[in-house]
């Protein structure tokens, strides 16, 4: 009789694990399928999606150092082709698939990439024209953004000292392709940013991959940020980046960018030649421009004078009515004033008391105000209104000795 044996849940789902992962077939295999349930964990950057179709489903882990390498973001409804191997999880027993590579069904990665860099960059509003700068007409220094030993670069530098040898070149040399571009290509705009007038940023033709380093998100940021106008000369006519749709101007090639940025300088000695005429012709014009707009102006200008000046004559004549007015109250005032102290004055007036019987008596000079101030045989002044009298006083009797007197002859 066989013997039973009985396992733990750990130790079965550990079988069924082991037994998974020693099959050669499941060890690396390639499934199809549209990603539902999508999870991407910011923090550990590790990814937890469901692949299913029409009638089953599988759950699926990307972890980080696999997840990094993706050129597209995974977004649900995507049917996608993963390469992975499939494993048991212990703890809850269910088979997933450990997905170390992942291709966008259909379209390429790169291209899912461009396109979802595309049309986020356009909502935050990278692409608007309404932030693009006018690219100087005579600049005096170029900058270049390429390869120093590049074809591209010396295309570049042919055309501007063909067609416009006053200007000056400015290189930030930079890697195009590779995994040192990017920053390269950053570093450099932001060295050059402000020391010209003009930028060229791009690099000669190649593959789509050659061309990647073009549809950073860290260099399209970088090229909204900068303060110089920037033309973008990337690969060839037909090949389109993030950066041209970022850039001030795009220009199809290096050449043509070149081109685009400088005038010809033949072009400019020809018009030298037919200037005077030219100067001449406009300097004419410009006279007859002046002259019909100062007799304008003069018009206006003594139609303005004459109703400032009858304005203004119009206001002295308010103000030397108001002034007359104003002097008339203030002297009636003052004559008012004049009399009620002349009234005062006359009321106060020495003179006036000595008509009604009031005498002034004065000793030597000084007014005689008490009794004290004179003795008997002094000489004194009487003051009169019509006169003066010397007297001598014969006795003084003062008020006190006077009233009993009085009182003593009553009786």
């Amino acid at each position: 009789m066989r013997t039973m044996q009985i396992l733990s849940v750990t130790q079965l789902n550990r079988y069924v694990k082991n037994k998974l992962e020693e099959d050669p077939l499941l060890s690396v295999i390639y499934v199809k399928g549209e990603i539902s349930n999508f999870t991407h964990h910011r923090m550990s950057g590790h990814m937890y999606f469901t692949l299913k179709d029409s009638s089953s489903a599988v759950k699926c882990v990307m972890f980080s150092s696999y997840a990094s390498r993706l050129k597209f973001v995974p977004e649900n409804g995507l049917s996608v082709v993963v390469g992975a191997s499939v494993s048991l999880y212990e703890r809850d027993g269910a088979y997933q698939l450990y997905v170390n590579d992942m291709i966008p069904e259909g379209a390429g990665a790169l291209q899912l990439a461009f396109e979802q860099l595309k049309q986020k960059l356009e909502k935050e509003g990278l692409f608007d024209q309404s932030s693009k700068k006018q690219l100087p007409k005579y600049p005096e220094k170029i900058g270049v953004i390429m390869s120093e030993h590049s074809a591209a670069f010396q295309d570049v530098c042919n055309i501007i000292s063909r067609r416009y040898p006053v200007a000056k070149i400015l290189l930030a040399h930079s890697s195009v392709q590779g995994e040192n571009a990017e920053k390269e290509l950053i570093d450099a705009l932001n060295k050059i940013d402000g020391k010209c007038d003009v930028i060229i940023i791009g690099r000669g033709g190649g593959s789509y991959e050659d061309l990647w380093t073009f549809n950073s998100e860290k260099l399209a940021y970088a090229l909204h940020r900068v303060k110089t106008p920037v033309v973008s000369a990337v690969g060839h006519e037909t090949d389109f980046t993030i950066c041209d749709f970022v850039c001030d101007m795009r220009a199809p090639t290096p050449s043509a960018a070149a081109e685009l940025v400088t005038p010809d300088i033949k072009e400019l000695l020809a018009f030298t030649g037919s200037a005077p005429l030219y100067f001449k012709s406009l300097l004419s014009k410009k006279t007859d421009n002046l002259k019909n707009s100062l007799d304008g102006y003069s018009t206006r200008l003594v139609s303005a004078v004459k109703g400032r000046i009858d304005s203004e004559a119009l206001k002295i004549m308010y103000l030397e009515k108001n002034m007359t007015e104003q002097l008339k109250r203030q002297i009636e005032n003052k004559n008012a004033l004049l009399n009620e102290k002349i009234y005062k004055l006359d009321a106060n007036n020495p003179l006036k008391k000595l008509a009604d019987g009031y005498v002034k008596m004065e000793k030597n000079g000084n007014a005689v105000t008490c009794a004290d101030d004179v003795a008997p045989d002094d000489i004194v002044d009487i003051q009169l209104s019509d006169a003066v009298i010397k007297a001598k006083i014969t006795e003084i009797i003062k008020r006190g000795e006077l009233l009993n007197a009085e009182k003593e002859t009553e009786f």
